[in-house]
């Protein structure tokens, strides 16, 4: 009889362990993606005022679509943190960063929070920075006229200012930067061109209305 009443004993302990064990929660624990967007974004704002637009002109440059640059600078959190061409996205970022830092400097230790609130915070946190050197890396590339590059980092200003209908292809059109956001169904695109000397936004909402490029606000 008391080897019985033992074995029920272990047995109901052994199954209120394993009930305890599957009730963790697990949603506080960072997947790789989520990682390394917070680390980068850490040293994107360790990164100096003065290096940082060298750092987004690199990759605006560089052969990578529209679409790439917005998720790297602008909306990572839109990205889909499962796939392998996210976390490389995120490691191509950190070895431009690499190469204008001496060292990276490691993340600190914080108190974790789940994945679904710590993404989006940290797509804020991402254009923050960004947007503050953005007129910096557009001083940059403009040369005069209208190319590739210039119509890129537009794209991005545009991607920065207005996340929801990020900018994910562009073309130059008798010298009139056209940079487009397809989400879905819902299309919506801005125009640039130079006008004497300045970038001016175009035939905002389909009009005849033109504004001197803003850095604050998306038309």
């Amino acid at each position: 009889m008391m080897k019985t009443e033992c074995y029920y004993f272990f047995l109901t302990l052994t199954l209120v362990s394993i009930l305890e064990f599957s009730a963790v929660d697990c949603s506080d624990i960072p997947d790789d993606y989520t990682r390394e967007v917070r680390h980068n974004n850490y040293v994107l704002q360790q990164c100096q005022e003065e290096n940082l637009p060298y750092v987004i002109e690199v990759v605006v440059r560089a052969d990578q679509t529209i679409e790439d640059i917005s998720y790297t600078f602008a909306v990572p959190e839109k990205a889909n943190r499962l796939s392998d061409q996210s976390l490389n996205r995120e490691g191509r970022l950190r070895s431009q960063l690499r190469s204008f830092l001496r060292t990276i400097p490691d993340l600190p230790i914080t108190q974790q929070v789940p994945d679904a609130r710590l993404l989006p915070d940290l797509g804020i946190k991402r254009r923050e920075t960004v947007r503050n050197v953005m007129e910096a890396v557009i001083s940059k590339l403009s040369l005069g006229t209208m190319d590739n590059n210039l119509c890129r980092s537009l794209g991005l200003l545009r991607s920065v200012l207005d996340p929801e209908s990020f900018i994910n292809s562009f073309n130059i059109n008798l010298g009139v930067c056209v940079v487009t956001s397809t989400i879905g169904d819902t299309v919506k695109s801005s125009k640039y061109k130079y006008v004497r000397g300045k970038i001016l936004q175009v035939q905002i909402n389909d009009t005849n209305k033109s504004q001197l490029l803003s850095y604050k606000r998306a038309w």
